[in-house]
């Protein structure tokens, strides 16, 4: 059984009615990402549920994101852009990009060391 947890049915999009693929909340809970079919990523207020930052870059659409720290989204896209993409959010914009091998990248994973980080998919 579930602990006792405040639901929330609310939803997010993103323009041009493009599926949500990804969700990461913020380690500090008042901000969630959004990673979509149109390639964006949204960080929105989860008390409005406004969008306070878009980031683009990612060529293909966001299939994972995960929060490093309070300032830095690990993100993923799709095939074939195939990349994993570091966004610093004091500065809105992406700042290490790493080319991946894996085919159909479809999830991310960092260890809770935040050293190392797994992708899956189809493989190469």
């Amino acid at each position: 059984e579930f602990p006792s947890m405040e639901t929330i049915f609310t939803s997010v999009q993103h323009q041009r009615g493009r599926a949500v693929r990804c969700l990461a909340w913020h380690p500090n809970g008042a901000m969630l990402a959004s990673g979509a079919q149109d390639t964006d990523i949204i960080v929105w207020d989860v008390t409005s549920y406004e969008p306070v930052q878009h980031l683009k870059g990612h060529t293909s659409p966001v299939c994972g994101l995960k929060f490093l720290d309070k300032d830095l989204l690990l993100s993923a896209g799709y095939q074939p852009d195939c990349s994993l993409r570091v966004w610093d959010l004091k500065v809105g914009d992406c700042v290490q990009q790493v080319l991946t091998a894996v085919k159909d990248l479809n999830c991310i994973g960092v260890d809770p060391a935040q050293r190392r980080c797994i992708c899956g998919g189809r493989g190469k």
